[in-house]
């Protein structure tokens, strides 16, 4: 039920935010100044906490700028996907990254 549950508040989080900030937005700001980087940084920390242990789960010790960092080759090595939600992105990224151990426990 849980899995549905996420499954269910991802589309919805990808139909309202599709058009507001996308990952062509992301690499953008990747690559602007500090309150650019910034903002990309609060927007991985929230799809971070929002989802760890469900659909991926980040090491203990893994610091919010080794994420970022995670999220920007990500976006460097699929620019076809950038016109794809932010938050999708991110958690794309974080998922490829920071698989779960347990087995099936990633979607």
């Amino acid at each position: 039920m849980k899995k549905i549950l996420t499954i269910a508040l991802l589309s919805v989080s990808a139909t309202v935010n599709a058009n507001w900030f996308t990952g062509n937005d992301l690499h953008k700001h990747l690559s602007g100044g500090d309150y650019q980087r910034g903002f990309v940084l609060g927007m991985v920390v929230g799809v971070a906490s929002a989802w760890d242990g469900d659909l991926f789960c980040i090491p203990q010790g893994v610091t919010p700028g080794q994420m970022q960092d995670v999220v920007r080759q990500f976006i460097s090595a699929k620019p076809q996907d950038r016109h794809e939600s932010a938050e999708m992105i991110i958690a794309a990224a974080l998922i490829n990254a920071y698989r779960c151990e347990k087995k099936g426990q990633n979607l």
